[in-house]
């Protein structure tokens, strides 16, 4: 998966991410679940990450 199609799916997920926190609330497990689904998203995102890989070496 390229960098521009994680990002895409970043930004999806960040958005139903705030649609289900308006209608469920910050603590809800749906809301939970669904932030950790970022977080996967995201971390795989700064493991691709070329700069991430010149600072690592």
């Amino acid at each position: 998966m390229s960098n521009q199609q994680l990002i895409l799916l970043i930004e999806q997920k960040r958005e139903t991410l705030l649609e289900v926190a308006k209608l469920h609330g910050f603590a809800s497990p749906i809301v939970i679940k669904c932030s950790q689904e970022l977080d996967v998203l995201i971390n795989k995102l700064m493991e691709d990450s070329p700069k991430q890989k010149e600072t690592a070496n």
